[in-house]
């Protein structure tokens, strides 16, 4: 039963829930756009190319290319998982700077708690679905075939296997 002030509902609860929703997206969208722009980074420093970031209701996709070789295929593979380590410290921080400031912050303080915590658990999450899912295009299914290709398999036998 929602509390009545002056015979009207307190919407305070439903907005609190509305707004920590539109957060949650917001930051699981730079998450996935920060993971990308890893794989980015990871093709331009071994001399590659990016074509283009696509970000769909399933994640994202760079098309970049190394050309590095398997060593800049796995370098680039590894690189968007590895940008959720950083990520993770920075709301690692926020976290402790909310706990911190828990009085200033008032009923703000929560929320804001709870997506800090949130937000850590999708980074190890995303980390851990992307390193260890073998399915292609995830990053781990690069992995794979780049460490193939590093043992001496051609690539079409490392993409087969």
């Amino acid at each position: 039963q929602a509390k009545r002030l002056n015979g009207l509902p307190d919407y305070h609860q439903a907005g609190l829930i509305g707004l920590t929703c539109f957060m949650s997206f917001l930051i699981l969208f730079l998450t996935v756009l920060l993971h990308e722009f890893g794989h980015c980074a990871g093709a331009k420093l071994v001399g590659g190319r990016v074509d283009r970031i696509l970000l769909w209701p399933l994640g994202g996709l760079a098309f970049c290319s190394s050309g590095g070789g398997a060593k800049g295929d796995l370098l680039v593979a590894l690189a968007g998982p590895l940008t959720h380590a950083p990520q993770y410290l920075v709301w690692l921080g926020f976290l402790q700077l909310f706990l911190r400031c828990q009085q200033q912050l008032g009923h703000w303080a929560e929320p804001l708690q709870g997506l800090c915590r949130s937000a850590m658990q999708l980074q190890i999450l995303l980390a851990v679905f992307n390193l260890l899912v073998p399915v292609y295009p995830l990053d781990c299914s690069q992995v794979i075939i780049a460490l193939c290709r590093l043992c001496g398999a051609s690539a079409r036998m490392a993409a087969i296997f």
